[in-house]
């Protein structure tokens, strides 16, 4: 389960716009953190407010 949201990032790939998150998992150090697409995260965790869990560092 996310713990925070660390950052986001866009990325175009062939024309493709992609939102990815940095999400800091619970019970993980911040150093091990993983980027995640946006519509996987959501579909994955459909409850899940990713704008409530943001804590930019």
């Amino acid at each position: 389960m996310p713990a925070k949201i660390l950052s986001w990032r866009d990325k175009f790939t062939a024309g493709k716009h992609t939102r990815e998150w940095l999400v800091q998992w619970e019970g993980m150090d911040m150093g091990d953190a993983t980027w995640e697409e946006e519509v996987l995260l959501k579909s994955q965790f459909p409850d899940l407010g990713l704008e409530d869990k943001a804590v930019f560092v």
